[in-house]
């Protein structure tokens, strides 16, 4: 018995009710070895939070609930035996159990250690890790998602760009290990087209029709990018650190994706761009004298980016860096 344990300080609501039972729930067991795992099915009504519980992340239940797959809605449950009732509460799970189309839950359940323990195990930050992006996008592509396919494509035979995943590996290898940044620039724009051409929630034109106008313009933004920086400055450099090479510079492709989506450019021919930035010449806002040492390198970049708009965020600090440039380059 768990000598904490309070069924006052149990959380419900009209689904989780927490309603206990005379006898405990009929359980299966898988025997691995030396463990031996007790599974089940318990009625949502009998189910409830411990007040050690964080609090409910409406959206990720949403989320959750609307991408529901059975074989991942598996939730560990405390059995606990108090004033000769069972209780059953939630240590792990409570978004999966919220998210539960059946009015009742497929639970591991455990009696090793009290819940509280139990949750603060499974909440590890030593032993457990959340996805990156970088780990979504590569699994979108070996899932052959079509504009994970395309993008990858697009970098291999349209700029001779291998991408790979970012790890120590391949950074220590120099490879190009920042394309889930670059990625998501295209994300930005295809997702912008999809919005700009939606009125009363149906697209005006065909959605193929938005996807060719997405992939022409990061081609507008990939070609730029490469016109005016050397390609060879976004794979990553392990003598650099943490530095942006690992990401290929995410912030620099963003500054530049909003300039060239401005009214100053409206995604014109990159030419255009590409001989104005590449003479380096800068002032401050694109008035006035223009500095002496011209403005070339991505490092250049950032340096004048901190001194000139402290004020701004890194993405916007640049933008500004750029428009002053191309005012100032053409």
């Amino acid at each position: 018995m768990n000598q904490k344990f309070d069924p006052k300080e149990l959380i419900t609501d009209g689904t989780f009710k927490g309603e206990p039972l005379d006898s405990p729930v009929s359980t299966g067991r898988l025997v691995n070895g030396k463990q031996v795992i007790r599974f089940a099915s318990i009625d949502k009504k009998n189910l409830s939070l411990g007040p050690y519980q964080r609090p409910e992340d409406s959206k990720r239940v949403s989320a959750i609930a609307n991408n529901y797959h059975p074989d991942f809605g598996v939730i560990n449950v405390a059995e606990i035996y108090f004033n000769d009732k069972y209780y059953y509460t939630i240590p792990d799970g409570q978004h999966r159990a919220k998210g539960q189309p059946e009015n009742s839950c497929p639970c591991i359940i455990t009696n090793s250690l009290p819940e509280a323990e139990l949750f603060l195990l499974a909440n590890n930050p030593k032993c457990t890790k959340s996805t990156s992006p970088d780990d979504r996008f590569w699994a979108s592509l070996y899932n052959e998602e079509k504009d994970h396919v395309w993008f990858y494509n697009f970098m291999k035979n349209n700029h001779g760009i291998e991408l790979s995943r970012n790890t120590k590996e391949n950074v220590k290898e120099g490879k190009f290990t920042g394309g889930v940044s670059i990625y998501k620039n295209y994300f930005t724009i295809l997702r912008d087209e999809k919005r700009l051409n939606t009125s009363k929630g149906k697209l005006r034109i065909h959605e193929s029709e938005i996807e060719q106008i997405a992939r022409e313009k990061f081609s507008i933004l990939c070609t730029v990018m490469f016109g005016v920086f050397n390609k060879s400055d976004f794979y990553a450099n392990p003598d650099m650190g943490k530095t942006g090479t690992k990401t290929a510079y995410s912030d620099l492709w963003s500054a530049m994706r909003r300039f060239l989506n401005s009214p100053d450019y409206d995604w014109r021919e990159p030419s255009d761009a590409i001989e104005a930035l590449e003479k380096g010449y800068y002032a401050k806002g694109g008035r006035g004298q223009i500095r002496s040492e011209p403005v070339l390198s991505i490092e250049d970049y950032h340096k004048v980016a901190r001194a000139d708009y402290p004020d701004s965020q890194r993405v916007d600090q640049l933008r500004c860096v750029i428009s002053a440039l191309y005012k100032k380059g053409r």
